[in-house]
């Protein structure tokens, strides 16, 4: 059932299908030579939603998603970091979602990018774009 609504959505929202996979897993910067590989992949994330802060540095987590939502938003939810218990998930929807921290990888449409220390993304009618820095300022670059 939930794959339908999701291909429903889809299909009915093609602008939003590419947040599908926005930030689904995060992967921290490759380590060093002589640090440890680790076990647990989680990164200290500021996830902002529409300018609401949804986590902070303070607190690791494990991975950040963006699902279509109703009424053009996205749905962002967060997985902090558990140690024993699981720990309930954040959920938010917006139209812009910043995640900023150290530098972490992220994945968008398949692709595994970084690192970067900070994103923004945004919902827009026919397509999507992401806010990256450039050398003069702040550049956009618009998808198909």
């Amino acid at each position: 059932e939930g794959a339908t609504v999701r291909e429903a959505a889809d299909t009915a929202r093609p602008w939003l299908r590419t947040c599908h996979s926005l930030v689904r897993t995060l992967v921290p910067a490759l380590p060093t030579r002589a640090a440890p590989a680790p076990e647990a992949r989680h990164a200290r994330l500021r996830v902002e939603v529409d300018g609401q802060t949804l986590v902070d540095l303070h607190q690791p987590v494990e991975a950040v998603s963006v699902v279509p939502a109703a009424a053009g938003t996205a749905r962002v939810e967060v997985r902090p970091l558990s140690v024993g218990a699981e720990a309930s998930p954040l959920l938010a929807e917006g139209r812009t979602v910043t995640v900023s921290g150290a530098h972490f990888r992220y994945r968008a449409d398949s692709l595994v990018s970084g690192p970067v220390r900070t994103r923004t993304w945004e919902v827009r009618e026919g397509a999507w774009g992401l806010t990256v820095p450039t050398a003069q300022g702040t550049g956009r670059f618009k998808g198909p």
